[in-house]
């Protein structure tokens, strides 16, 4: 198994991101964007004939990526309009995440939080086990075996961005199927979709 502390050039690439432009995007030009995430409590059924099942609402406002970082255990699917941020959101939060994992292993820290990785799912050419080892091909080498491991391990903090922009049939069915396989094999894990 590859020990956490090999990511640490994958996580300072992220933080050291490419073009000045998209560095300032994350760091210094993110604005916070509230959103309203609903949870949703059942009450149980009554043994009376004529009751029906009542469903109450309560909504809470969060600042989106907190919200997205509180409901991650749970898998999170943000929405919103063309334009509305949420590529935006989820890069700085890749990024933040990038940045406490960096302190944490630098601070030779036992517990790690999970490693965080974003795949834009637009364009997904096969699975999306392999979408992941090519993103972090570039910093090391990472067979289907021990990132699976990585997967059930919770290991990973994956973000998909683009679930709606997903290119053809054959990309819906790879993303499906990772989807299933996640959700009947591996305990849930730190999973974000936006879409």
């Amino acid at each position: 198994m590859i020990a956490l502390s090999e990511f640490q050039r994958y996580l300072q690439s992220i933080l050291d991101t490419s073009g000045e432009d998209a560095k300032r995007e994350v760091s210094d030009r993110y604005i916070p964007t509230l959103a309203e995430l609903p949870l949703q409590v059942q009450t149980a059924v009554s043994s009376q004939p004529n009751s029906q099942e009542q469903q109450n609402e309560r909504r809470e406002q969060f600042a989106v990526v907190e919200g997205l970082r509180k409901y991650a255990p749970d898998r999170v699917l943000l929405v919103g309009k063309p334009g509305s941020g949420k590529s935006t959101s989820l890069r700085r939060l890749l990024w933040e995440e990038a940045r406490q994992c960096l302190e944490a292993i630098e601070q030779g820290k036992i517990e790690i939080p999970p490693i965080p990785i974003l795949i834009e799912l637009r364009g997904l050419k096969g699975s999306v086990l392999a979408a992941i080892q090519e993103n972090l091909g570039w910093w090391l080498d990472l067979d289907e075996k021990t990132l699976k491991a990585f997967l059930r391990d919770r290991g990973l903090f994956l973000l998909l961005d683009g679930l709606n922009e997903l290119p053809n049939e054959q990309a819906w069915q790879e993303f499906d199927k990772f989807r299933q396989v996640c959700a009947t094999r591996f305990p849930p894990e730190d999973f974000v979709c936006a879409g």
